[in-house]
C-alpha cells in the first residue's frame, strides 16, 4: 500500500533540491540514489551534452515477473521554471513554498509519486510487466528530454505521463500541435527629418499587420500569440528591420495551415502597401494528439482510477506535454491531472491529499497491468 509518511517525506525531500532546466543534475542524483536503494537498474543517456545541460535523462525499468503484460513506463520532468532551493511548509494539509520561489511540485510530485507507487508495488510483491520510469530534463524550455530521447531503445507500448495542474481524475487525452513563428518586416532605412520620403518604415508595417492579426483565441482549440517585437535603431532613423517572435497551437491540425495563411496575409498586405517584404520561418516544436474513446490505454487508466476510488474524466488542452513526443514516436500516452496549483509561481502548493491520491492511482495501474496483454 502506499504510506503517505514516505511519500510526503520523499517530496518535500526532492522540492528542496536545485534543478532549473539544464541543470538538473543535483536532483538526477537524488533520484539515483533512490533507485539505487530500490536495487532498479538504470541508464542515464546523452540528452545533457545535446542540449548543453549537465545532466541527461534517466530510464530505470523495474523489471517484472509477468512476462505475457505489456511493457509500459511512467515518466515525469527533473527540471524546475525556476530556482526551487525552498524550505517547503504544510498548512491545513496543503504543501506550499516559503513564497520567495516555487515549489517545484511541477514536477517533483510526479517523480514522487512514479517512485513511491513503485516501491509499494515491489513491497506487495505484484505481479506486472517490465515498468519504465523515465525520468526527463528540460521540460520547462521545449521538452528538450524527449525530444531528445532515443525512443527506439525503449520496452513501453504505453505511457502515463504525470505532468499536468489538473485536478487529480483529469485523463488528457487531447493536446495541441505547437509551431512557433519568427517574422522578418523589412523596410529601407533613412534620415528621419532630412529625408523621410526615402524610408519604409518597418515599425509601422509590424503594426499593422499586428493590428489585424486574431491574437488570443481565435476560436474554441486554437491560438495565436505574438511574444516579442524587437526593432529600430535611433528616433533619427527610419526603422528597416522589426524581428518578431510568437506561436501558434490547435488542437485542430487542418486549422493550422489556415491560420498560418492569415498571418502571412496580413504582413504581406501591410508590407505592399508600404513598399516593404517580409519573411516568416514557422518551426514545428512539436506535434498533436488525439487519443480514441476505445483506445487501450484509456480503458486502463479510467479502470485504474474507480478502484483508487477517483471518477474519471477525459479532456484536452491547449498547452504541451512529453505526452505529445510519446504519441508522435508510437507510444500511446495520457498525460494526467496530478492536482497541483499555481505552478511556474511562488504561490504553487500541492494538496497531500492529491499527492497520495495521485500515488494510489500509479499502484492501481501497475495492479491493473496485468490485464492488459501485447
Amino acid at each position: 500500500m502506499i504510506r503517505k509518511d514516505r511519500l510526503l517525506e520523499n517530496f518535500i525531500s526532492l522540492t528542496s533540491i536545485e534543478g532549473v532546466s539544464k541543470k538538473e543534475r543535483e536532483v538526477a542524483d537524488e533520484v539515483k540514489k533512490r533507485l539505487d536503494g530500490l536495487k532498479i537498474p538504470y541508464v542515464e543517456d546523452d540528452t545533457g551534452a545535446k542540449i548543453s545541460g549537465n545532466c541527461g535523462n534517466i530510464i530505470a525499468t523495474a523489471q517484472g515477473k509477468e512476462t505475457k503484460s505489456t511493457p509500459f513506463c511512467f515518466t515525469a520532468h527533473l527540471d524546475t521554471i525556476s530556482t526551487s532551493y525552498c524550505k517547503p511548509v504544510i498548512r491545513e494539509g496543503v504543501i506550499y513554498s516559503d513564497g520567495k520561489v516555487v515549489l517545484g511540485a511541477d514536477d517533483r510530485a510526479g517523480i514522487a509519486a512514479a517512485l513511491e507507487a513503485i516501491e509499494a508495488a515491489i513491497e506487495l510483491d505484484l505481479n506486472y510487466p517490465d515498468i519504465e520510469l523515465i525520468f526527463l530534463v528540460a521540460e520547462e524550455i521545449g521538452l528538450l528530454g524527449s525530444r531528445n530521447l532515443d525512443f527506439s531503445g525503449l520496452k513501453s507500448k504505453y505511457g502515463f505521463v504525470l505532468d499536468s495542474s489538473s485536478a487529480v481524475g483529469k485523463i488528457i487525452r487531447n493536446a495541441p500541435t505547437h509551431y512557433s513563428f519568427e517574422i522578418d518586416v523589412r523596410g529601407r532605412s533613412a534620415h528621419a527629418a532630412i529625408a523621410p520620403q526615402d524610408g519604409v518604415n518597418a515599425i509601422k508595417i509590424a503594426a499593422e499587420a499586428i493590428d489585424k492579426v486574431n491574437v488570443g483565441k481565435v476560436n474554441e482549440d486554437t491560438t495565436v500569440n505574438i511574444g516579442t517585437i524587437k526593432g529600430g535603431t535611433k528616433t533619427n532613423n527610419v526603422p528597416d528591420l522589426v524581428e518578431i517572435e510568437g506561436e501558434l497551437r490547435s488542437l485542430t491540425q487542418p486549422k493550422i495551415p489556415e491560420e498560418q495563411e492569415k498571418i502571412e496575409k496580413a504582413f504581406n498586405i501591410a508590407a505592399e502597401k508600404y513598399g516593404g517584404e517580409c519573411l516568416f520561418k514557422w518551426d514545428l516544436e512539436y506535434s498533436g494528439f488525439l487519443l480514441d474513446d476505445d483506445n487501450v490505454i484509456i480503458d486502463w487508466v479510467s479502470n485504474a482510477m474507480r478502484l483508487a476510488g477517483v471518477k474519471p474524466e477525459l479532456t484536452q488542452v491547449l498547452g504541451g506535454s512529453d505526452a505529445n513526443n510519446f504519441n508522435e514516436q508510437g507510444i500511446p500516452s495520457v498525460n494526467l491531472g496530478v492536482g497541483y496549483a499555481k505552478n511556474h509561481s511562488p504561490d504553487e502548493f500541492m494538496p497531500v491529499d492529491d499527492l497520495v491520491k495521485m500515488a494510489e492511482i500509479c499502484l492501481e495501474i501497475i495492479k491493473y497491468s496485468s490485464n492488459i496483454r501485447a
